[in-house]
């Protein structure tokens, strides 16, 4: 009598079905919309073209509605702009914007799944807000609003995958100003205090001087304050010098109240042209050209004279030569102040007011008349009965504005660069200014700085700051580790990312570093590694990256190498090689969690 044992289990798995496609969006101004109104139901104007998914789409501008029944109304419609015989499923959506390009929820609409072709090329909404409704909210300033159309176009068919949707290892977004952050908060280390109003602010020489050429020659060069610990500085708010450390520390700015943003940013602005932050006065710039109206143009323009600001300088220009901006502004005290201190600035206004293609900022529309091609028409009985008509004599003016309705590629007049703070620290790593420990490693020296390696890890924090023995020693010996591993380990600490390296040379190094990562408690450097090793995981390395991620905790990376051991036809030519042999001697606990894959995986 014969028996077999049948062994039961849940395969278990994971995929997705993945549509690929690509979004974009675009931002159309109405600057003038009163003289768009009038233009007819039905009749648009058209947005330059602009590119999403491979495809050419415009903006249709509807101010009088798109037919009869959304007379009342602005209508906006997508069109494809594509060749006739194109055809893309798309789908998109409009938003108003409020003054500082942020949406406004109650006009915000989207959209299923539309096909653009030749039969049906544009889609959109006829109802998209009232006119009346525009005229009397605050989003039409100065006679200008914007929308945002977002457009997300499919990919067809043909492109829509099946693939394994299971996620062995997701690295976080970079954290280096996170950690500078929390250094700030703290003030744990912190060598020099600044006094500002009524309140000090501790702080760090060598991360101010690594960020500002100003700090580093007041702080580290010849200048009075070279070996001082407290500075005071009379000209400036306490909040502005708290956003602008916050800014030094993080590459960021610290949350605002929207009615705050405008002053903030003008004196943030000023404060960066004083200390040489060159990317944070790009981003105040930026941040005042969107608050650019009757009220603040002046102030503004006198502002971006003083400072050298080209692109805010611009924009102000550019409102200025909008017809009517100018001569509502003339009678203001902004202006007055515009004129005093900057007189230079009135002869480039008149000749930014003169340029070519720009009308004239003058309109005039009489009572009861209408125009109907080039006749003027007026009731006779009135003019007979009015003062205007004397010794049967009267004088008629006659001014012209002939709008032509233009669409302009938006021109960014601030273009704010990425963030710098991880190559203004690299900077500081290459130079060694500052620096206050030396590491020996492998016959090689690397001056570094304790701040920065405490805020980047808790390890070093306790070493160099806490109770163990390296906390007063300027040079510490490390006998465990290769030159060229620490020396990208720095990079990281600095940088938040690996040094470029030669492909064959990336397996070795990200297993060293991840060993690394591990001792000095570097999270996100170590999840770096653990995706690499991922991406190399093959017949030959597979048992020393299993052996390597059992021993230092990396529960993805051995996940993925359980998986690919358990492929079939993977594990037996495996076991005939010395890895293994070496997997079952040192890590012996490995081979009962594959056995219990094996479980799970096969019936």
């Amino acid at each position: 009598m014969s028996s077999s044992a049948v062994f039961s289990g849940r395969a278990q798995s994971a995929s997705s079905i993945v549509a690929a496609a690509v979004e974009g969006s675009h931002v159309l101004t109405i600057d003038g919309y009163s003289r768009t109104k009038g233009l007819g139901n039905g009749k648009f104007i058209k947005s330059v073209t602009f590119d999403v998914g491979g495809h050419r789409w415009f903006i249709a501008y509807y101010p009088d509605g798109y037919d009869s029944e959304s007379s009342g109304w602005i209508s906006f419609f997508l069109k494809s702009d594509s060749s006739y015989s194109t055809k893309v499923k798309a789908r998109f959506g409009f938003s108003l914007l409020d003054h500082v390009g942020e949406t406004v929820p109650s006009y915000k609409v989207g959209s299923v799944i539309y096909a653009f072709g030749s039969k049906n090329r544009s889609w959109g909404y006829d109802k998209f807000i009232k006119t009346k409704g525009l005229e009397e909210s605050t989003y039409l300033k100065d006679d200008r609003f914007r929308v945002r159309c977002d457009v997300t176009v499919l990919k067809d068919e043909m492109e829509i995958r099946a693939e394994n949707s299971s996620p062995f290892v997701t690295v976080p977004p970079s954290d280096v100003n996170t950690h500078l952050g929390h250094l700030l908060s703290s003030g744990v280390e912190a060598n020099v205090t600044f006094q500002v109003g009524e309140e000090t602010f501790a702080a760090h020489r060598l991360l101010l001087g690594a960020r500002s050429s100003v700090f580093m020659a007041e702080l580290f060069g010849p200048m009075k304050e070279k070996h001082t610990s407290h500075i005071k500085i009379d000209d400036m708010e306490p909040r502005v010098f708290k956003a602008m450390l916050h800014y030094i520390y993080t590459d960021s700015l610290p949350e605002m109240e929207k009615d705050g943003i405008f002053v903030m940013s003008q004196h943030l602005l000023v404060a960066a042209d004083r200390y040489g932050l060159d990317r944070l006065k790009l981003i105040c710039e930026d941040k005042l050209c969107n608050y650019v109206s009757t009220g603040t143009a002046a102030t503004t323009l006198a502002l971006a004279e003083q400072h050298g600001c080209k692109g805010l300088k611009e924009a102000c220009f550019k409102f200025l030569r909008s017809p009517g901006n100018l001569k509502t502004i003339m009678d203001s005290d902004g202006f007055k102040h515009l004129t005093a201190s900057c007189p230079s600035l009135l002869s480039e206004l008149l000749a930014n007011l003169d340029k070519e293609g720009e009308p004239a900022p003058r309109f005039y529309a009489a009572r009861n008349t209408k125009v109907r091609g080039s006749h003027w028409y007026g009731l006779r009985s009135e003019l007979e009965e009015s003062e205007h008509l004397g010794d049967d004599c009267l004088n008629i003016k006659c001014e012209v504005s002939v709008l032509k309705f233009k669409s302009i590629t938006k021109q960014q007049r601030v273009t704010g660069p990425p963030s710098d703070l991880h190559q203004d620290l690299g900077r500081l790593l290459l130079s060694g200014k500052g620096g206050d420990v030396v590491f020996e490693v492998g016959g090689e020296r690397f001056t570094a700085h304790t701040n920065i390696l405490a805020a980047r890890s808790s390890v070093f924090g306790a070493e160099l700051f806490g109770p163990m023995k390296e906390k007063t020693a300027a040079h510490i010996q490390i006998q465990d580790m290769e030159s060229n591993v620490f020396r990208a380990l720095l990079h990281f600490m600095y940088t938040d990312s690996l040094p470029a390296m030669e492909e064959a040379e990336e397996i070795v190094m990200a297993q060293h570093l991840l060993v690394a990562a591990d001792r000095y408690d570097l999270k996100r450097l170590k999840l770096m590694c653990e995706d690499k090793l991922c991406d190399h995981i093959d017949m030959s390395t597979v048992a020393t990256t299993l052996v390597l991620a059992e021993q230092h905790a990396c529960l993805l990376l051995k996940d993925y190498c359980i998986q690919f051991l358990v492929s079939p036809g993977n594990l037996k030519p495996i076991m005939e090689t010395d890895e293994y042999r070496h997997l079952k001697s040192s890590c012996p606990s490995l081979l009962q969690d594959l056995l219990d894959k094996f479980a799970t995986c096969r019936i």
